[in-house]
């Protein structure tokens, strides 16, 4: 089954989909996946027609974060990825070097946590 995903994830359960899915009980009204990563099942589960509605949550609070804006406000951040894309043009190196800079002085390392 294809179900497209907004990125992609180490990890992810999307190969493992159909072989999930085929072990759900037929009477399933929400699915809850605690561990949601890319979210494939909830997404495949949903597309299906399986789960009338779910619940995702991840510890990582990046994940957790992208996904609450995936769902709550699309168009914000379709605009802040396009701005941060069309920001490099013409200096792709030093926006890159700008980008690591902050990641690596704001990112814990070995925590499994996310800051921004």
């Amino acid at each position: 089954m294809f179900v497209p995903h907004p990125f992609p994830y180490q990890g992810s359960k999307r190969n493992l989909v159909s072989e999930i899915l085929c072990k759900f009980p037929t009477d399933s009204f929400r699915l809850v996946e605690p561990f949601a990563g890319s979210a494939a099942v909830t997404l495949a589960a949903l597309h299906g027609g399986l789960v009338e509605s779910a619940m995702i949550a991840d510890s990582d609070q990046g994940i957790a974060r992208l996904w609450q804006a995936i769902l709550q406000s699309p168009e914000t951040l379709a605009e802040g990825y396009r701005s941060l894309w069309v920001g490099q043009y013409g200096k792709e190196r030093e926006f890159y070097n700008e980008i690591r800079t902050r990641f690596v002085t704001t990112q814990p390392l070995f925590e499994g946590k996310t800051r921004f």
